[in-house]
């Protein structure tokens, strides 16, 4: 059976570079502070930009925690496959030792077994589409807020616009108010901080959104592959593969008769020359039973024995 090869380390590398990149964020913010100080916290009269922007910070924290619980998932899924791949080639009869069974290849392996034990046609593209449909689900939360961060941007942005709007009618109702044209400055430099905050976490989150979709894409493939290879000749029954089982089975069949018809030529030969040593066994047998007598007549007229 040829065991097909798989790469089990995609996800650690994803959350590897998912630390590096926080770290490298971080560290240019630590270097930029005093831009990053004056673009958020001066000259702030309310604290409604501030609101914003650390509410969409928290949707992206939010989302990368959820993308590490799914990479993580897939690491351990990775690793049964490993483990499966691995007992496969030391016996395939006994393939899911060490492997938990609410892992998805020991699933698979089980569902395919219990269908072919109950005499079952085995779906593939049936089980393909029921496992792609519940694994989907693990990337709902992350996908929602993959969805909505720039639309959280662009509320931030709207609001901004309205609190410079606000600004402007008390600017236009009164010219001696300078406290009009103070918040009309603070809506539109809060419009472009939470604008500027949204793009950066979307282009952020997005990237990694991106990997995780593909760690999860190129491991549902391999199972899919790991099931085409090696779990459907063991497990599916159709009418090509019994047509195949029967021609080999008459292959051994023919194979055993020119076998028996070899033994039979051979026993035929044994017969024969077991046959002729007998007859050469008797022969001598003759000749010496004639020694015998002559050998007895002699000692009887040497002896003046009475010969019965």
């Amino acid at each position: 059976m040829q065991i097909p090869e798989y790469k089990a380390h995609d996800s650690l590398r994803v959350i590897l570079a998912l630390l590096f990149a926080i770290l490298a964020l971080v560290a240019l913010g630590f270097w930029g502070k005093d831009s990053l100080h004056a673009l958020y916290l001066r000259d702030r009269d309310t604290p409604v930009g501030l609101v914003i922007n650390a509410t969409i910070v928290l949707l992206m924290l939010l989302g990368l925690i959820s993308l590490v619980r799914v990479l993580w998932h897939y690491h351990l899924e990775a690793r049964a496959m490993r483990v499966f791949l691995r007992n496969s080639e030391i016996n395939e009869h006994r393939p899911l030792v060490g492997i938990s069974a609410h892992r998805l290849i020991a699933e698979r392996y089980l569902a395919m077994d219990s269908l072919h034990r109950r005499h079952a046609r085995v779906e593939h593209a049936a089980m393909a589409s029921i496992t792609v449909a519940f694994e989907a689900t693990r990337l709902s939360t992350a996908r929602y807020i993959n969805n909505i961060l720039i639309l959280a941007g662009v509320f931030g942005t709207i609001v901004s616009l309205s609190i410079a709007l606000l600004g402007a009618s008390d600017l236009l109702g009164s010219f001696d108010d300078t406290s009009g044209m103070n918040q009309v400055i603070y809506g539109m430099s809060t419009a472009l901080s939470t604008t500027i905050t949204a793009i950066v976490c979307y282009l952020f989150y997005g990237l990694f959104f991106l990997k995780t979709q593909n760690v999860q894409t190129r491991f549902l493939g391999t199972l899919e592959r790991v099931t085409n290879e090696m779990l459907r000749p063991r497990f599916e029954v159709s009418s090509e593969g019994i047509n195949a089982q029967l021609e080999d089975l008459l292959n051994a069949l023919q194979s055993a008769a020119e076998k028996l018809t070899t033994t039979h030529e051979n026993n035929s030969t044994a017969e024969a020359i077991l046959a002729s040593a007998l007859q050469e066994h008797d022969a001598r047998m003759v000749q010496v039973l004639s020694y015998l007598d002559g050998i007895t007549r002699t000692l009887n007229h040497g002896f003046r024995l009475e010969s019965d």
